[in-house]
Parts: structure tokens; sequence; C-alpha cells
């Protein structure tokens, strides 16, 4: 277990600038990454079933939208951890998660992906975004339930 609160306290700017940075990324090479791997899945659909089953389109779409769910919820994930080791009192630490968490799809979206050539703001990832972070909670919250009884 690490003991100092400070190494904690970084992991979670790092975890928060990993998400904002994904979204700095450019559209062709934020879409090259998704194309490549939805290729890669379409492919072994494929030869799977020997016949087409989705789009490719349909299939890089979803992959972009579970990657959305997934970083939010590895990000809410590590700052509950996070937070818990920093703060001792209860309601300061719901008050730290949600501050560091809530804001961050919004700040994503509406501002860095604004800024960023060749995207765009897409309120559906906004949603997708905060359902991972509410699982990181609910995951979170059942983990310590769990242990205390």
């Amino acid at each position: 277990m690490i003991k100092n609160k400070y190494t904690y306290i970084i992991v979670i700017a790092l975890a928060i600038a990993f998400v904002l940075f994904q979204s700095m990324l450019n559209a062709d090479i934020s879409t090259g990454e998704s194309q490549a791997l939805a290729k890669t899945i379409y492919e072994y659909i494929i030869n799977l079933s020997g016949h087409e089953e989705r789009p490719i389109d349909q299939i890089e779409m979803i992959l972009r939208k579970l990657a959305h769910f997934i970083e939010y919820f590895f990000m809410g994930t590590i700052v509950l951890i996070g937070v818990q080791h920093v703060v001792k009192h209860r309601w300061l630490f719901i008050l730290l998660v949600v501050v560091l968490t809530i804001p961050i799809p919004f700040i994503d979206e509406l501002y860095v992906q604004a800024m960023t050539e060749g995207r765009s703001p897409h309120y559906l990832d906004i949603g997708i975004d905060l359902l991972g972070i509410m699982m990181s909670y609910v995951v979170y919250g059942l983990y310590w339930f769990i242990r205390s009884n």
C-alpha cells in the first residue's frame, strides 16, 4: 500500500490528464485508431461467421462509445481510490470525488474537443462519460458494502 498521499494526488492528476489528452488528439489520429481496431474486429467477425454481420462504421461507432465509457470508468475509480487515501472525512471525500469527476466530461467535450482541430463536441458522449463515472461509483460502493459485511 502506498503511504504517501502525494503519490495518490499525482495518480489522480495523471488519470484526469490522460482523459483530457485523449480528447486533444486531432480527428485524423483519433479516427485512425478507432478504424484500425474496428477493421480488426470486423475481419474477425467475418472469419468466424463467414458473412458480414455489421457494417464497419457501426463497429467503429460502438468502439468509440465503449472507449468513452471505459476511460471514464477507470478515471472515476482512480479518483475514488486516490481521494479515499488522501481525505478521511466522509463529506469531504464525497465533495472532492464529485468535483474531480463530474465536470471533466463537460470540460472534455465542450471545451477541449471544441478547441481541437477536426473534433467537435457530442452531447451523447457526455452522457456516456457520466455513465462510466457513475458505474465507478456503484462498483466502488458495492466493494465497500461487501467488504464491510
